[in-house]
């Protein structure tokens, strides 16, 4: 795979590992990066609500396997600016996954 000066991928675990541990992954992410850098991510959104959704069902198996959790939009704000992100958005696909976008000041 090659590198982009811009653009790099990394694979974390982000909903399998707790929220002190997923906001340590996502602040070295934004440190290597420096600023300016953007991360785009492919994850759950639990939906508000009580309608069915995938990612709920998700949540519990994560929560009972690994303690680690998917997040809400609110969930996902707060983990990303706790990091050292700003300009977040969420962009829903129309398929289980949302994608997410920050960027280190």
């Amino acid at each position: 795979m090659t590198s982009h000066p811009d653009l790099d991928r990394t694979q974390a675990a982000l909903d399998a590992a707790r929220h002190g541990a997923a906001r340590n992954i996502l602040a070295s992410i934004a440190a290597a990066g420096g600023s300016g850098a953007r991360l785009l991510l492919l994850e759950f959104v639990v939906p508000s609500g009580d309608s069915p959704h995938i990612s709920k069902i998700s949540n519990l198996n994560m929560l009972a396997m690994t303690g680690g959790r998917e997040r809400t939009e609110t969930e996902w704000r707060e983990l990303l600016n706790g990091a050292g992100f700003t300009g977040i958005a969420l962009h829903h696909t129309g398929t289980p996954f949302s994608v997410i976008q920050a960027t280190v000041p």
